[in-house]
Formats: C-alpha cells, structure tokens, sequence
C-alpha cells in the first residue's frame, strides 16, 4: 500500500519541478526569445502574442505566477500522498 501512494507523489513532484523550472526559467528555455533579455521592460515584437504582453518582464511574470499556481497545489498533493503512505505501513516488530 505505501508504494502505491508513493509512487504518484514522486511522479507529482516531477512534474512541479519540471513546472516549475519552465515557468521561472521561461527566457531561458526559449532561445527564440534570447534577443529580448538586453531589454525587458521595453516592447518587442517577438514577444507578440505572449502571455503578459509584449515585454519580457512581463511574460516572465505571468509565466511564474502560473508555475507557481500550479506547483503548490501539486506539491501539497504529494506531500498528502507521501505521509499517507508512511502512516499506512505497518510498524515493524509490532504483532
């Protein structure tokens, strides 16, 4: 029993690093957009159509204010299943 609940919390506590890491790291995970990091707070038309609008201060702020919408929520997920994993084992010795 503790495997099958440990299992999913190690897989929920990939995924919220792999968020993460996508959200706060975006300019730096998207070479397309390497050009715009000389100048964030001014507008650039290769960020048309991102989140956040057309700077890259403010993509990268809408992309880590949803990272982390999605990571803590996941991540107490994990934290649930993994303690209750460990609460449903039995005590060893005990019998």
């Amino acid at each position: 029993m503790r495997v099958l609940l440990r299992v999913p919390a190690v897989i929920l506590g990939a995924f919220a690093a792999f968020t993460a890491a996508s959200g706060l790291l975006y300019p730096f995970l998207r070479p397309d957009i390497y050009p715009t990091l000389g100048h964030p707070f001014t507008s650039d038309p290769l960020l048309t159509g991102s989140w956040g609008g057309t700077t890259l201060a403010g993509a990268w702020a809408v992309h880590a204010v949803v990272a982390l919408a999605f990571v803590l929520p996941v991540l107490l997920l994990a934290r649930w299943l993994w303690r209750t994993g460990a609460r449903r084992t039995p005590a060893s010795g005990r019998g």
